[in-house]
């Protein structure tokens, strides 16, 4: 889920800056929406909850039309179940829960979610599980991903210490010690080996990132770009703006072997892995078609909780953009690679489709100081997919 952006800094006003701000301010509006249509809604579990049992039953209140019960089990495992009106829900899960598991439940409306009632511990019991399908306690050890998502991310970064020719300004005038780009992408994973519970998966990873330079960008005319962020712009048309108008590309193809989990039964599970990363850059005005940019790795990568998709990850490679002085061989870059991904507080409570921020810090080092190093910073909002064409 790398993000890559560039901006320039001695280029951007309080209206280009507003991309961010705009996006958030339309997030948290949407957001307050959507909560004013669950109404009262409310739901509760009914009665304790022992050992082996392996169906929850739910009291609901007021439920807006075409809600859900939405069920966790430590705060990992989800079960959704319609609610079609009825007081009293039935939540049939696939296998029984066991003594100290933690259970919650809340309403999911069209466009609205509510917030999760307090947990409610299971009990231990002597009695003989319930009779139901197999696969919950499997489940419940594996990590609830979907073997295939994708999502589309739109945002900026400022480029602190970074040579011109990172961000295509490979013409003096666009000098200064820091840039900025308006970026945009898509990223997918998709599980080709492996289940939730599997020990061992393979996945395989890739991104895009078009980047268009601020400094490109004309915010002053009586005609502004999608990009210049007025407060409530489009997110889809700028999305598609800088595809269209990208001064720079970056792509890149991951396969990632998962080996081992930590922290399994907690809120914070996390993957150990190993990577190859295969990937290409573009600059505008170039003389070289492509520069390769590769290396191998590995990494930590959150699959729940409110940081799902964060990841660290240290790698050793090659980036040909950098030539070493005098040329030498050119597996010889130390990669470092930090992502922090999270929702807006208190925003997807209530709103079930809103984005998440990132925010990341990408350096890519030669230990030998014979060519140049490169640290960057990148900030921006990651929506799902099929959100980009809705808006």
């Amino acid at each position: 889920m790398a993000k890559f952006a560039y901006f320039r800094r001695s280029d951007v006003s309080s209206t280009r800056l507003s991309l961010g701000i705009g996006l958030f301010v339309a997030a948290v509006a949407a957001a307050a929406e959507a909560s004013a249509q669950t109404g009262g809604a409310a739901a509760r579990i009914e009665g304790p909850i022992v050992a082996g049992a392996c169906r929850v039953r739910v009291a609901v209140t007021n439920p807006p039309a075409g809600a859900d019960v939405e069920l966790s089990v430590n705060g990992i495992f989800r079960r959704r179940q319609p609610i079609d009106g009825a007081a009293r829900v039935t939540v049939a899960l696939d296998g029984p829960l066991v003594a100290q598991d933690q259970v919650r439940v809340r309403i999911v409306a069209p466009n609205a979610v509510g917030d999760f009632t307090d947990p409610i511990d299971v009990a231990a019991s002597d009695r003989a599980p319930e009779e139901c399908g197999p696969g919950l306690a499997t489940l419940l050890a594996g990590d609830g991903r979907e073997p295939f998502w994708a999502t589309g991310y739109i945002g900026a970064a400022v480029d602190n210490f970074a040579p011109a020719e990172v961000g295509g300004y490979l013409n003096p005038e666009a000098g200064g010690t820091s840039r900025m780009r308006f970026i945009a992408g898509v990223n997918f994973e998709f599980r080709m080996f492996g289940r939730p519970d599997s020990p061992v998966q393979v996945w395989l990873a890739g991104e895009t990132l078009h980047g268009v330079r601020s400094a490109d960008v004309d915010c002053t005319g009586e005609t502004r770009p999608p990009v210049c962020g007025t407060i409530g712009g489009d997110p889809s048309k700028q999305f598609f703006y800088i595809l269209q108008h990208a001064s720079s590309l970056e792509a890149f193809i991951a396969p990632r072997v998962e080996f081992a989990t930590l922290q399994r039964r907690t809120a914070f599970p996390s993957k150990v892995y190993a990577t190859m990363r295969f990937g290409v850059m573009m600059l505008d005005g170039s003389v070289h078609d492509a520069f390769d940019t590769h290396h191998f790795g590995i990494g930590l990568l959150s699959t729940a909780s409110d940081f799902e998709g964060s990841y660290l990850e240290v790698g050793w490679g090659r980036s040909d953009l950098f030539l070493a002085v005098p040329p030498t061989k050119r597996w010889r870059r130390l990669k470092i690679d930090g992502l922090l991904s999270f929702p807006f507080p208190g925003v997807n409570k209530i709103w079930r489709n809103a984005p998440n921020a990132f925010v990341q810090l990408y350096s890519d080092f030669d230990p030998s100081g014979r060519s140049s190093d490169s640290m960057q910073t990148f900030f921006g909002l990651d929506f799902d997919l099929k959100d980009i064409f809705r808006w």
